[in-house]
């Protein structure tokens, strides 16, 4: 990936924050393809004139909400698709769904 900046203009919130959103966006729109390769860190703290704190709490992000993964010393790569939770989702209500009642008093 050559020449690649986030857009940081976009958005509130801590720069980590919009860091984040900017390359999700990027990836969803297929500017950062599938098995592309995030700048390193260090790199891209320096290119956006932050921390590497900063770059790693957003890549940190990215992790949680599926759309990298990486190793230490390996690099961070965005996945073919978002990752899914190993845990089922929360059952909110409709058909079949009972609710117990809480005791009164």
């Amino acid at each position: 990936m050559t020449n690649w900046l986030p857009d940081l203009t976009a958005g509130s919130g801590p720069l980590y924050q919009r860091l984040a959103d900017s390359i999700e966006t990027d990836i969803d729109r297929g500017v950062i393809d599938a098995g592309a390769k995030l700048p390193p860190q260090r790199d891209l703290a320096y290119d956006i004139g932050t921390t590497v704190g900063t770059v790693g709490r957003a890549y940190q992000l990215l992790r949680e909400r599926g759309l990298v993964s990486g190793e230490v010393g390996r690099g961070t790569y965005v996945l073919g698709q978002r990752a899914k939770p190993d845990f089922p989702a929360p059952d909110v209500g409709g058909e079949g769904t009972r609710y117990i009642d809480a005791p009164k008093g």
